[in-house]
C-alpha cells in the first residue's frame, strides 16, 4: 500500500562488507531472542529447587547421598516434588493464568537441567572462574580461548553452577573457581544474575532486508554473475551491482601472489603432513622476518591450529623469547578495549611476526609508516585452503595496500587439503601431479568454486524450505501482536489481544526449545567389517546429521561418540580392544572430528581360540559408554547404536577365555551386565546386525534396554545399508526432540518404510 511504502521509505540499511551477509554464520542462521524473567519469586523457586535436589537419591553410586556431583536418580519424582513447593505456586500467581503453560514448561526445563547437573562434569567440559560481570556482580565466567567471559551462558547449568559455588564458599573453603581469592557468589549476588529464560523470538538474517525499502552496501569481493552467491543477493532483494574504480591503485593480487615464491609452486607450498608444514612455516617466517627484516602475518583456520604451531618444536626452536624476531598473536578470545590498536602497530614493524585466526582476514587496516617496510612490504601467509575464496582475498588484502609492496603465500598441509576436498575427484597422486606442473592452485580453486557453490545452494534450499522462515514469520507476527496489545490496553479490547499474544508466544517458545540428543555408536572394527568403516559409517553420520537438522530445525540436534571395538586377540599384541572418539556435534568442526576418527580406524583381527561362533568383544564397547557415564565424565547417553556382524561373547563376568595357546583372559564383564547398566542410566540400544548370527543376542540387548533390534543388508558399504540405519536412528532421535509429529514429518519427507513407533 502507499502508506506502507511511505513508512518503509524511511528505513534504509547501509552495510559495510555486505558479502558478510552471505556467509554461513548469517545467511541460514537466526537471531534468537530470550526474555529474562527475574523476580523474588523466581529466585525463591530456584533456591528451593536446589535445596530439594541436594537431598534426593542419586543415580550414580556415592558413599555420601548429599554429594552434589552426581545426577538425580528419578527426574520425574523430582519434577513432581518441585511442583508442590510453595515457591512454585507463588511464581505462577504472579502471572495471568493464560501464561501458566509457558511458565510451567520453562520451569520443567529448569528442573530437568537440575536433575542432570553435575558440577564436576560441567567444570571439566566448560572451564570457568568467578568474575564480576558488567554490572559488578560476581558470577560465572567461562573460558573462551585464553581468557574468560561472563557473557557466555550454558542454559540453566550456569544457574546451578552458581549455587554450587555459593555452597562451596559457605562450606568454609575457597572454591577453585575463585582462583584462591575472596571473590565468591552469594545469595545477594544471585538476585542480580538468576532468571528464567523465556524464548520469545527468532528472526532470520536471510529475511533482514525485507524490513527495509533500500539496502546499500560495499564489498571488495563481488560475487560472479550466475553464482549461487549472486542468487542469494537476489534473495536479499539486492538487484543492482556497480563496480567502482580502485582509487588506491592497489597492487594487482596476481602479482602479489607471484612474488611469494619462485618455481612451479607459485605461492602454493604443499607439505605432506602437519609436522612438515610447521617446519616449512618456521623456515619461511624466519627467512622473511629475520633475514629480510619484514613484517609477517600468518593466518590459521582456528585458534587451536594456531596453538598447535606455537607448541611445535620448530616454532620453539626458531623463535625463542629472547630472539631477534618478536611474535605476537591476534585472536578473538583476547579481544578487549584497546587490544587491537597496539596489535596493529606491532604488526607492521620490522622483524615482527603476528599470528592470526581466520576471524581477522578482513577489517584490519595495516597502516605502514616505516619507509623501509613500505619498500619491502608485508608478507602474508595462509596456512589453510579456505572453501570461501573471499576469505583468501581478504587475507591477501592485508598486504600491498595503497600502492605499497607486499607478497602472499599459501603454506598448506597436504593431508588437510585432501580432507577438505573429500568426496571430490582430488586424490594424493593428482594433487602431487598438479604441484609438479605448477597448476595446484588453479585446480584447487576450481574444486573450491564447485564445492562452495554446492554448500551455498544447500543453505539456500534450507533457508527457503526450512523452519527458519516459518519462525521469522511467527516472530514478526508476535511482535505486531504485542504492538496491537499495547495500543488496545485502554479501549477494552485488551483481553482478546492478550490471548492472541500468548498463543503466538507459545508457538514460538515451542519451536525454539532445543533438545540435544546424545548418541553413542559402537561398531565392530574387526576384519569382516571393513566396508562400514570405509563408507557405510561416514554415510550414516552425514545422513543423520543432515536429516535431523532439516526436520528438527532449531528445536534440537544430535551429538555423536563413536567407539570401535575388536576382540581380545588384541591384548597379547599390546593393543587396546576399544578406541573411542570424543563427543562431537553437528557443526562443521564436529563433522571433521568424527571423520578423522573414522579414518584412523584400521579394521582387522577378530579371532580368539576360545570362540564358539565368531563372537567379538561387544561387551567391552558397551562398558566404555557405561563407565564414562557412571564415573561422571559424561552426561547420560540417550541412544546407543550397535553395528556388527557377530554377537558378544556368551561368557559371564569372571569366566576365562582362551585367547591363544599362550594367553588366557578373565572376563571383566559380559553383555547382560552392561546392557543392564545402560538401561539403568536411561540409555536405549538400537542393535543393527548384518546376517543372522547376532540376531538373538542383539534382540535380547534391545529388549533389556527398551530399544530396537533391526537387520541391515549384507553389503555394509552400500547406500541401501546406510539408508536402513539412518531410517532407524533418525526417527528415534527426532521422537526425543519433538515427539510423534516430528517423526511423521521425517517419514513423509524421506519416505521411510521402517519406522513403526
Amino acid at each position: 500500500s502507499q502508506s506502507q511504502s511511505q513508512s518503509q521509505s524511511q528505513r534504509i540499511l547501509i552495510v559495510d562488507e555486505y558479502d558478510t551477509l552471505l556467509k554461513e554464520d548469517t545467511y541460514g542462521n537466526d537471531m534468537v531472542l530470550d526474555a529474562d524473567l527475574r523476580s523474588d519469586e523466581v529466585i525463591a523457586l530456584m533456591t528451593e529447587t536446589w535445596a530439594l535436589r541436594q537431598v534426593l537419591p542419586r543415580a550414580v553410586g556415592s558413599p555420601d547421598p548429599l554429594v552434589a556431583h552426581t545426577v538425580v536418580a528419578d527426574a520425574s519424582d523430582f519434577q513432581a516434588q518441585v511442583n508442590q513447593l510453595p515457591a512454585y505456586a507463588a511464581l505462577l500467581a504472579v502471572y495471568h493464568e493464560d501464561a501458566h503453560p509457558l511458565i510451567e514448561r520453562e520451569i520443567h526445563q529448569m528442573v530437568q537441567s537440575a536433575a542432570q547437573f553435575d558440577a564436576a562434569v560441567h567444570g571439566k567440559e566448560c572451564p570457568y572462574v568467578v568474575q564480576l560481570n558488567d554490572e559488578g556482580h560476581p558470577t560465572i565466567a567461562y573460558k573462551h580461548g585464553d581468557d574468560y567471559t561472563t557473557k557466555l551462558v550454558h542454559g540453566y547449568d550456569t544457574a546451578w553452577l552458581q549455587f554450587h559455588e555459593r555452597d562451596e564458599a559457605q562450606a568454609g573453603g575457597l572454591s577453585p573457581a575463585s582462583g584462591g581469592g575472596p571473590l565468591t557468589i552469594t545469595n545477594e549476588s544471585m538476585k542480580h544474575t538468576l532468571s528464567l529464560s523465556m524464548p520469545c523470538g527468532s528472526f532470520s538474517y536471510a529475511k533482514l532486508a525485507s524490513a527495509y525499502a533500500l539496502v546499500l552496501g560495499v564489498s571488495g569481493t563481488l560475487p560472479a554473475e550466475g553464482s549461487v552467491e549472486r542468487k542469494i543477493c537476489h534473495d536479499f532483494g539486492i538487484e543492482h551491482f556497480y563496480e567502482m574504480v580502485d582509487i588506491y591503485n592497489n597492487t594487482n593480487s596476481e602479482n602479489v601472489f607471484n612474488k611469494s615464491s619462485a618455481g612451479p609452486e607459485r605461492g602454493v607450498i604443499l607439505e605432506p603432513n602437519l609436522a612438515s608444514q610447521h617446519n616449512r612455516l618456521a623456515q619461511m617466517v624466519n627467512a622473511t622476518a629475520n633475514v629480510q627484516q619484514r613484517p609477517v602475518l600468518v593466518y590459521f583456520d582456528t585458534e587451536t591450529a594456531l596453538r598447535e604451531f606455537k607448541k611445535s618444536g620448530d616454532f620453539l626452536a626458531t623463535f625463542p623469547p629472547d630472539g631477534d624476531v618478536q611474535v605476537e598473536e591476534i585472536v578473538p578470545s583476547k579481544m578487549g578495549e584497546g587490544y587491537m590498536e597496539g596489535k596493529l602497530r606491532f604488526a607492521v614493524g620490522k622483524q615482527h611476526v603476528t599470528l592470526l585466526t581466520a576471524d581477522h582476514t578482513r577489517g584490519l587496516d595495516m597502516v605502514v609508516m616505516d619507509p623501509e617496510v613500505k619498500e619491502k612490504g608485508i608478507h602474508v601467509i595462509m596456512t589453510y585452503f579456505s572453501l570461501d575464496k573471499t576469505e583468501e582475498i581478504q587475507a591477501m588484502g592485508r598486504t600491498a595496500r595503497q600502492s605499497d609492496n607486499g607478497s602472499f603465500a599459501l603454506v598448506l598441509d597436504q593431508s588437510a587439503v585432501l580432507e577438505t576436498f573429500e568426496g571430490t575427484t582430488l586424490d594424493q597422486a593428482g594433487l602431487e601431479g598438479h604441484r609438479e606442473a605448477g597448476t595446484a592452485y588453479q585446480h584447487l580453486d576450481e574444486l573450491r568454486a564447485a564445492k562452495y557453490g554446492e554448500m551455498c545452494e544447500e543453505r539456500r534450499t534450507l533457508v527457503q524450505a526450512g523452519n527458519s522462515a516459518r519462525r521469522h514469520q511467527e516472530s514478526t507476527a508476535y511482535r505486531e501482536a504485542l504492538l496491537a496489545y499495547q495500543n488496545a490496553r485502554g479501549d477494552g479490547t485488551a483481553t482478546a489481544f492478550r490471548a492472541d499474544c500468548l498463543s503466538r508466544l507459545t508457538k514460538i517458545s515451542n519451536s525454539l526449545s532445543s533438545r540435544i540428543v546424545r548418541v553413542a555408536i559402537n561398531a565392530d572394527a574387526t576384519g569382516s567389517m571393513g566396508g562400514i568403516w570405509k563408507s557405510g559409517l561416514p554415510d550414516v553420520i552425514m545422513k543423520a546429521i543432515e536429516r535431523i537438522s532439516a526436520v528438527a530445525g532449531g528445536q534440537g540436534g544430535v551429538v555423536f561418540k563413536i567407539t570401535a571395538y575388536k576382540d581380545y586377540g588384541e591384548l597379547p599384541k599390546g593393543e587396546p580392544v576399544t578406541r573411542s572418539s570424543e563427543w562431537a556435534g553437528q557443526d562443521e568442526e564436529g563433522k571433521v572430528k568424527l571423520s578423522r576418527f573414522i579414518k584412523s580406524i584400521t579394521p582387522g583381527g577378530g579371532y580368539c581360540k576360545g570362540q564358539v561362533g565368531g563372537e567379538e568383544a561387544v561387551e567391552v564397547g558397551l562398558k566404555v559408554i557405561a563407565d564414562e557415564v557412571e564415573s561422571g565424565e559424561a552426561e547420560p547417553v540417550d541412544l546407543l547404536v550397535l553395528l556388527a556382524d557377530a554377537p558378544p561373547h556368551p561368557l559371564n563376568r569372571g569366566d576365562t577365555l582362551d585367547v591363544s595357546d599362550a594367553y588366557t583372559h578373565t572376563m571383566e564383564t559380559d553383555y547382560r551386565t552392561e546392557s543392564a547398566r545402560l538401561a539403568g542410566q536411561g540409555t536405549r540400544m538400537l542393535c543393527g546386525y548384518y546376517g543372522n548370527e547376532a540376531k538373538q543376542t542383539f534382540t535380547e540387548m534391545a529388549e533389556l534396554t527398551q530399544g530396537k533390534a533391526f537387520k541391515i543388508g549384507a553389503n555394509m558399504a552400500s547406500d541401501a545399508s546406510s539408508e536402513v540405519i539412518a531410517n532407524v536412528v533418525c526417527p528415534q532421535v527426532l521422537e526425543i526432540i519433538g515427539g510423534a509429529d516430528m517423526v511423521d514429518q521425517y517419514n513423509k519427507q524421506y519416505n521411510n518404510p521402517l519406522w513403526r513407533g
